[in-house]
């Protein structure tokens, strides 16, 4: 289900001024934004390229393979580097056996899409994510920016409990597969 995002929450958010720390970094379509404003976090993605349509399921695209994904990343800025405090969310496209290839707008492909929080787990010998069914992620399009967010007090909670400064914001496509990121501060209200 799509969240319909209140145009004045989302009008606010992508207002906010840009902070210029030395971990930030920015995507090259334009600035990353993240806000906790009342209970609430939004994440705000550079626009996207100018595309009108967009496709999903591509026949070239191999069965089980991710064709897009918007991450967040929460954590803090040390020695000029984010480091991430475990928690990975957002939306992410896979395609599945037997799925068709389609075509949309980009609100489309995010109501298709699925949504997860997950806690990485990171050893010598691999990386695990655990996905925490119980959490929530809501995601729309505004003139062509994705926002990621979540509303919902255990979802907030859980994901501010490690009081994270910053967030890493990863957008994966077909055309760019390996992502492109930026990090930005965690403005707050």
């Amino acid at each position: 289900m799509m969240c319909i995002l209140r145009r004045g929450f989302a009008a606010a958010m992508l207002a906010l001024p840009l902070a210029t720390l030395a971990c930030e970094t920015d995507l090259a379509a334009g600035a990353c934004v993240a806000a906790s404003m009342s209970n609430r976090l939004m994440f705000a993605f550079p626009p996207a390229d100018a595309a009108v349509e967009y496709r999903w399921n591509r026949e070239q695209t191999h069965t089980n393979h991710l064709e897009y994904e918007w991450q967040v990343q929460l954590g803090g800025c040390r020695a000029g580097r984010f480091e991430s405090n475990g928690f990975v969310f957002g939306v992410q496209l896979f395609k599945h056996d037997g799925a068709s290839e389609t075509t949309g707008s980009l609100a489309d492909l995010l109501e298709v899409a699925n949504r997860a929080v997950a806690k990485r787990h990171e050893s010598v010998r691999e990386v695990r994510y655990s996905v925490l069914t119980d959490l929530a992620v809501i995601a729309a399009e505004r003139d062509g920016r994705v926002l990621i967010g979540a509303n919902d007090a255990p979802t907030v909670v859980t994901l501010t409990k490690t009081a994270p400064s910053h967030a890493k914001l990863i957008r994966r496509t077909p055309e760019s597969p390996e992502g492109e990121s930026c990090v930005t501060a965690l403005r707050r209200d």
